[in-house]
C-alpha cells in the first residue's frame, strides 16, 4: 500500500469516481449523505489526508503568506516575525520568511515568485522604492501590507509604522537637553522612508537647538552589525569630538559598542548612545542601551491582523497606522 494515497486511490477502494471523492473533500452539499458516508469510511481506514497546498492551488490561491524582511537575525526582525506567525497560524494560514539583506533585486525576485504561487498576501518589512518596486506592487495579485516602510508614491498601500521622525526627534533633543552639543548619527540606508525620517528628526532637533550638521556628523549606514563596528573604529581613528550619538537600529549599536570597547574607550563616559528600535535584547546586556520605538511584537502583530482583514475581502480605504515611539532613557546616556 502507497505511503501517501491520491484521490485517484481512494475512488478505487471506493467504488466511486474521482470527481465524487473531490465533491466530498470539498464538502459539496449535493452529494448523498451514504455516499458521503462510505467515501469517509474508506479514507479513514487507510488514513488519508488531502494535499493542502494543491487543493488550494486548485482554488487558486495557497494558504500561505510570504513575509520578507531585511534581515531576520536581527532580533527586531525575529520577535516581529514571531508574532506574525502566531496570529497567522490561528487563521490558518502559514508564514513563509525570506531576508532580502536590504538588496532590491531580492524583494522584486521574492514578490514575483509570491505572484506565480498566488501566495495569500505578502506583509513587506523592507522596501527599496523604485519604479521597478511600485509597478510590480501595484501588478499584485493579493493583498500586500508593509511594515516599518511606506512608500511616498504608493499612498494606496496599507501600512504600519512607527513615527520614526518623531522618535528621532524626540531622542535627539533628550539628549541636547542634559548637555550634549556634538551628536553624531548613524543613519539607515538614505532613500528608505524609515532612514530618512529618522534623519530628519534628528537634524530637525539640532536645528532647533541652534547646533550645525557638519557633514561628517552623518554617517550613512547598512543597518548590520558590521558597519556598527567600522562606525566606531571610524570615530576613534579620526580623532571626532562627538559626545553622543544617535543609531538608527539596534544591530548596528551592538556593532559599535563592541568596537568602542574594543578599543578601550567607554560608555557612557566617553559616549552615550541612543538608538531605535526597542528589542527585549537591550535588556540582557550588562550596558543597559537607551532606545527609542515601538516593540516589534506590537508592529508585527498589527501588520499580521490588517493582512487577514485584506484576505478576507475588506474594501476599506488604505489604513496607515503609526505608532508612538516610547523614549527609554538608561545607563548609555551620560549628561554633560
Amino acid at each position: 500500500m502507497k505511503t501517501h494515497l491520491t484521490i485517484m486511490d481512494i475512488a478505487r477502494l471506493s467504488g466511486y469516481s474521482k470527481s465524487t471523492v473531490s465533491r466530498v473533500l470539498m464538502g459539496d452539499p449535493k452529494v448523498k449523505a451514504r455516499t458521503r458516508e462510505k467515501i469517509k469510511k474508506v479514507m479513514e481506514e487507510y488514513h488519508y489526508k488531502r494535499n493542502e497546498i494543491a487543493r488550494s492551488m486548485v482554488k487558486g490561491n495557497i494558504s500561505m503568506v510570504l513575509i520578507i524582511a531585511g534581515d531576520i537575525a536581527n532580533y527586531f526582525y525575529g520577535r516581529a516575525v514571531r508574532e506574525i506567525e502566531d496570529v497567522l497560524f490561528e487563521a490558518g494560514y502559514m508564514a513563509v520568511v525570506c531576508s532580502s539583506d536590504y538588496n532590491p533585486e531580492k524583494e522584486l525576485h521574492f514578490l514575483n515568485v509570491a505572484m506565480e504561487c498566488k501566495l495569500a498576501g505578502v506583509i513587506l518589512m523592507t522596501a527599496s522604492e523604485s519604479p521597478k518596486l511600485c509597478r510590480l506592487l501595484s501588478e499584485m495579485n493579493c493583498p500586500v501590507v508593509l511594515m516599518n516602510r511606506y512608500l511616498r508614491s504608493m499612498p494606496n498601500l496599507d501600512y504600519v509604522v512607527q513615527d520614526n521622525y518623531q522618535g528621532a526627534y524626540k531622542a535627539v533633543s533628550h539628549l541636547i537637553k542634559i548637555g550634549h552639543r556634538r551628536i553624531f548619527h548613524l543613519s539607515g540606508v538614505f532613500g528608505t522612508t524609515t532612514g530618512d525620517d529618522r534623519l530628519s528628526g534628528y537634524q530637525q532637533a539640532m536645528k532647533d537647538a541652534g547646533y550645525p550638521v557638519t557633514p561628517d556628523m552623518v554617517m550613512q549606514g547598512n543597518l548590520k552589525w558590521e558597519c556598527g563596528y567600522q562606525y566606531a573604529k571610524w570615530l576613534i581613528e579620526n580623532d571626532t569630538d562627538a559626545t553622543a550619538i544617535s543609531v538608527s537600529n539596534d544591530t548596528m549599536t551592538l556593532g559599535f559598542i563592541s568596537g568602542w570597547i574594543e578599543a578601550g574607550r567607554r560608555i557612557p563616559d566617553d559616549m552615550s548612545i541612543v538608538c531605535f528600535d526597542y528589542t527585549p535584547l537591550m535588556d540582557q546586556m550588562e550596558i543597559k542601551i537607551s532606545t527609542v520605538g515601538v516593540d516589534a511584537g506590537e508592529l508585527g502583530k498589527a501588520t499580521a491582523k490588517l493582512l487577514l482583514e485584506r484576505i478576507k475581502g475588506s474594501d476599506k480605504p488604505p489604513q496607515h497606522m503609526v505608532y508612538k515611539p516610547d523614549l527609554q532613557i538608561k545607563s548609555s546616556v551620560k549628561g554633560t
